[in-house]
C-alpha cells in the first residue's frame, strides 16, 4: 500500500500583547486543530502582564510552537517578524484574543486543494460580551473568484472583508509584501496586494473564526481622527492601486464619501493642531476625487463638498450649531 505524503506545513502567525485573560483559549483552539502539520509562531510584542509566561508554558508542551519575545513594536512589526520566520507552504493569521473552530484550517486547506485556489476564505462570528453575531448568511455556498473579482469584492468590503485572520494564503503571495509599521488598518494596506499576486480565490460562507470585540482593543476605540485618517489613507490607496492595475476603471465615490463623513465628525472635536492636520489630510485625499460629478455623488454630497472646499469655517459653524440642537444618540467622539 502506497504511503500518503504528509500534508504541507501551515504557518500560523499570532501577535500577542497583554492578553493574559484570552490567550489560553486562543492557543488551545489552535493546538487542537484537526489539521496537525502546523508551525505556530507567537510574537510576544513586549507584554507587561502574564502573556509571555503563558506563551512559554504552551511552547514547552507542544513542539510546533515557536515563541519570539521582542520589545513593543506594534502589530504590523510583529506580523512582519512572523512572516520572516515562517517556513510553511501556507500562511494564516490569528489574533491572540480570538479563537477558531477545530476544523478551520482543515476546511481552508481543503478548499484550496479542491478548487485549485491560491487563497481560501471563511466567514466569522462576532463575539460581543453578551451576544454572538454571524457575519454571513451561513448557507454553505462556495464561490470561486478570479483575481480581479476578488479585489472588487474586497473594495466593496461586504462579501470579502479586509481581515487577515479568516484567510489561508500561499506563502509565496507575501514574498514582496510586508505590513507598514507604525500604522493601524495594516490589513487594508496589504490585502489587495496579496490578492493581486493570486490567480484564484475561493470563498465559503460558513463561519469558522471567532472575532472577539472588546473594549480597549485597537479597532474598538472612540472616534480618533488620527486613526480615521489612517483608515482613509488605506482605503484611498486600495482604490488607487486598483485603478493603476486596471481592476476598476471608474473613479470611485466611496473614498470621497468617507472623507466628507470623517471631516464632519472631526469638526465636532475641540480645536487643536492635530485635528487641524487631520482635516488638511482629509481634504487632500478628498480633492483626489474632484473629477466626480454632481450626478455621480448626488446632490447632498455635492453640496457638502462645495461648502467644505469653499466655505469651510462657515460650514463648520453650522455643523457645530446643528449638533448642539440635535445631538447624536450614539456619539463616536
Amino acid at each position: 500500500m502506497e504511503e500518503q505524503s504528509p500534508r504541507p506545513l501551515i504557518s500560523i502567525i499570532i501577535p500577542v500583547y497583554n492578553i493574559e485573560d484570552y490567550l489560553r483559549k486562543c492557543l488551545i483552539s489552535i493546538i487542537e486543530q484537526t489539521y496537525r502539520n502546523l508551525e505556530i509562531i507567537i510574537i510576544n510584542d513586549g507584554s507587561t502582564d502574564n502573556t509571555p509566561i503563558i506563551c512559554d508554558e504552551f511552547a514547552t508542551h507542544d513542539n510546533r510552537i515557536k515563541v519570539i519575545h521582542q520589545k513593543n513594536n506594534g502589530l504590523s512589526y510583529s506580523r512582519n517578524v512572523g512572516l520572516d520566520n515562517a517556513h510553511g507552504v501556507y500562511i494564516g493569521f490569528v489574533d491572540g484574543d480570538d479563537w477558531i473552530e477545530k476544523d478551520m484550517y482543515e476546511t481552508l486547506y481543503n478548499l484550496i486543494i479542491q478548487y485549485k485556489a491560491d487563497i481560501s476564505i471563511c466567514t466569522h462570528f462576532s463575539e460581543f460580551s453578551d451576544t454572538t453575531e454571524i457575519d454571513s448568511n451561513n448557507d454553505g455556498i462556495i464561490q470561486e473568484l478570479n483575481r480581479d473579482e476578488a479585489i472588487i469584492c474586497l473594495l466593496q468590503d461586504t462579501k470579502i472583508r479586509n481581515y487577515l485572520w479568516e484567510k489561508l494564503s500561499k506563502r509565496e503571495l507575501f514574498n514582496d509584501i510586508r505590513f507598514p509599521t507604525g500604522k493601524i488598518f495594516e490589513d487594508m494596506a496589504v490585502q489587495h496586494k496579496v490578492f493581486h499576486n493570486a490567480q484564484k480565490v475561493v470563498l465559503s460562507s460558513i463561519p469558522k473564526y471567532h472575532y472577539r470585540i472588546r473594549r480597549g482593543s485597537v479597532t474598538n476605540v472612540p472616534f480618533n481622527p488620527i486613526f480615521e485618517v489612517q483608515y482613509l489613507q488605506s482605503l484611498h490607496n486600495q482604490f488607487q492601486f486598483s485603478i493603476e492595475k486596471k481592476v476598476i476603471r471608474q473613479i470611485p465615490f466611496r473614498p470621497l464619501k468617507e472623507a466628507l463623513h470623517i471631516i464632519n465628525h472631526t469638526i465636532l472635536l475641540p480645536k487643536s493642531s492635530i485635528n487641524k492636520e487631520c482635516i488638511n489630510e482629509l481634504l487632500h485625499i478628498a480633492h483626489q476625487y474632484d473629477r466626480l460629478t454632481r450626478k455621480e455623488i448626488g446632490i447632498v454630497n455635492a453640496l457638502r463638498r462645495y461648502f467644505i472646499f469653499n466655505h469651510f469655517e462657515r460650514y463648520a459653524s453650522v455643523i457645530i450649531f446643528y449638533r448642539k440642537i440635535f445631538p447624536r444618540k450614539e456619539k463616536r467622539y
